[in-house]
């Protein structure tokens, strides 16, 4: 096992100060492959003539590719902390960052599903703040691992996990999809009865950062995902309006409104179905102002547009897109226009 360089014992020495390990020491055996810089990403982590770090990373892209099997950001949430007890760990917990405090989304234990299910459920009550002196924070602003002992007994772990996990050490690493951290993955070895290692440092801050990159990933496909869905309904809708209009009669229009020759045009029936109900159809949701927003929206006009468009401000156009999509129920502005014009078809049908 290669001893540590200079670089690394600089960055050792960093995670002296923050969790009171003897200076220069490391707990367990060496790390097979260099410590995480501050600010830095994990990359070609293992040294040639390292075949133990080389099996760790190989396991953490087995576990990375079962998780891409994944496609909603809620499910990979679920399964996270079990697959990183399959690093080796006992125990795991991933967390996301909400603004000043971190919110515990999962714990999972390997051996005890049962005191799991309590951790969990202290951990929906715990007032988890983000306070200056805590690991979290420093690993939010360092944006680096971090390997905590003696966790019963430090003053900089919150005191209800610590209580309620009963953790004697852990490792802990932010998770930094586009180098913002949005959350944490923590770990302990509590059945095994030992102390953690800068070893499991190296795997932990390892799998998460390809971890992030997943979740990136994740996100993504699901917005796709959702944004297939709604241009699909929205095609139908589109389709279904067009043959309506193809299939229409051409009658006299007994207003005079239509065509210089005083017919209908098919265009003039097929402008009339994207109508919004007018304010005595009992399917009327929105206000005036919300329908003029949604018929832009349906032409494709953009906030900048649609605020020319109407002069108000962008900020204004944001706010009625916002309540639009609240009340039809809508994920997105395609969706929203989608509902909006099943619903003007129903009504002129």
């Amino acid at each position: 096992m290669k001893s540590l360089t200079a670089p690394d014992e600089r960055v050792l020495n960093t995670y002296d100060t923050i969790e009171g390990w003897p200076t220069g020491s490391v707990p367990g055996p060496a790390p097979f492959f260099p410590v995480a810089v501050p600010r830095q990403r994990v990359s070609s982590p293992i040294p040639d003539d390292e075949p133990q770090g080389w099996a760790a990373v190989a396991r953490v892209q087995r576990i990375i590719g079962d998780l891409r099997e994944i496609r909603t950001i809620s499910q990979l949430v679920a399964a996270t902390p079990a697959a990183v007890c399959r690093l080796g760990f006992d125990r795991a917990m991933v967390s996301r960052v909400d603004e000043s405090s971190w919110v515990v989304e999962k714990f999972h234990s390997t051996s005890d599903p049962v005191w799991a299910a309590e951790i969990n459920a202290v951990a929906a009550t715990a007032s988890l703040r983000l306070a200056p002196t805590l690991f979290e924070t420093d690993m939010i602003r360092r944006r680096a691992p971090v390997l905590v002992l003696k966790a019963q007994d430090n003053d900089r772990v919150n005191q209800d996990l610590a209580n309620v996990t009963m953790s004697r050490s852990y490792v802990a690493a932010p998770i930094m999809p586009d180098g913002q951290v949005i959350g944490f993955l923590h770990a302990d070895r509590y059945d095994q009865g030992v102390d953690v290692s800068a070893a499991d440092l190296q795997t932990l801050a390892y799998f998460t950062d390809q971890f992030g990159q997943l979740v990136a990933r994740t996100l993504l496909l699901e917005r796709l995902d959702s944004l297939g869905s709604s241009v699909s309904q929205l095609t139908e809708a589109l389709n279904g309006t067009v043959a309506d209009c193809r299939q229409a009669p051409i009658a006299m229009s007994p207003s005079g409104v239509g065509s210089s020759s005083g017919l209908t045009s098919p265009l003039a029936a097929f402008s009339s179905s994207f109508r919004a109900p007018g304010p005595a159809s009992p399917d009327t949701v929105l206000t005036s102002r919300e329908l003029e927003v949604l018929r832009h929206m349906a032409a494709g006009d953009t906030n900048s547009r649609i605020a020319s468009r109407l002069v108000i401000s962008e900020g204004t156009v944001k706010s009625h897109v916002k309540h639009i999509l609240r009340k039809l129920g809508a994920a997105n502005r395609a969706e929203a226009v989608c509902r909006w014009l099943q619903k003007s078809q129903a009504t002129v049908a």
